[in-house]
């Protein structure tokens, strides 16, 4: 088993001012510094270790010393920078817990959304309308909003993938706009800060858990989409959608929602690194 030392500013400034005590003791003693009486001290031993202390000792001490500072001071900063971040999810949460749309208005469908559900119940959506316009289902077709119908026509893959996104996106806009923006600027501000990039993905990976698997889905369909485009950089470059379940596993009779996996792994390189 190999032992490997992570070493740190505060290892280094621990050793630093131990190596300085005991560099003091050894000159002390070995030096023959420790003579003389308490009433009559050696003063030219004294001038002696003076030379010593100002030259070595004090200059180990400072410097270890001002690394902890410096220390202290990151940790207060990461402190701050997770006690924002943790808020940040928080709000999240609220705002997750607040969409509450009325899909009454779409095909063969009679009920409200609410949270979670709806990122469920808008995926499933997505994925059934995807089929019948690629199947050319006409009894579906014909339940199927005029608009989107004739928009999507004779389009096929990503296209139409967004295509259908974006129809829905805006009559969610609300909803989805509101929840992606804020979680866009989650993502944002930390890039932004001045900590260690380990650090940064740490707090992705907290954000990451905290999503359900069509929050990701919805996340990655509107990373394609116009709207998104900023965000897919971050999508990407943080492996955001690493956690998403590809569905490959999932017996027959389950209703899929991704709609085409490839569609995924095109638009999203790490996906094909996690789902190989």
């Amino acid at each position: 088993m190999t032992f490997r030392m992570k070493i740190t500013s505060k290892t280094i400034a621990y050793t630093s001012i131990t190596l300085s005590i005991l560099l003091t003791i050894w000159f002390l003693i070995f030096g023959n510094m420790l003579g003389g009486d308490f009433n009559s001290p050696d003063f030219d031993k004294i001038k002696n270790i003076q030379p010593f202390i100002a030259g070595i000792a004090v200059p180990l001490i400072t410097f270890g010393t001002s690394l902890l500072v410096v220390e202290t001071f990151k940790n207060t900063i990461l402190q701050n920078i997770s006690n924002n971040f943790f808020k940040l999810i928080d709000q999240n949460k609220k705002i997750l817990e607040g969409v509450n749309s009325d899909s009454s208005h779409l095909p063969a469908d009679d009920f409200k959304s609410k949270g979670k559900d709806f990122f469920d119940d808008l995926c499933e959506r997505i994925s059934k309308d995807y089929d019948a316009l690629t199947s050319k289902d006409s009894t579906y077709l014909i339940k199927m909003d005029e608009s989107l119908r004739t928009k999507a026509q004779n389009k096929a893959g990503q296209v139409l993938l967004v295509d259908i996104y974006d129809h829905y996106y805006h009559i969610h806009q609300s909803d989805l706009g509101h929840y992606f923006r804020n979680l866009y600027y989650i993502v944002r501000y930390i890039e932004n800060c001045r900590i260690r990039k380990s650090e940064k993905t740490e707090f992705i990976k907290i954000l990451r858990s905290q999503l359900s698997n069509y929050e990701l889905l919805l996340l990655a369909y509107n990373g394609l989409h116009e709207y998104g485009k900023e965000f897919y950089t971050y999508i990407e470059g943080y492996h955001l959608l690493k956690s998403l379940n590809n569905e490959e596993r999932l017996p027959d009779t389950y209703i899929k929602r991704i709609v085409d996996i490839d569609i995924l792994k095109n638009a999203y390189p790490h996906l094909q690194k996690h789902w190989t």
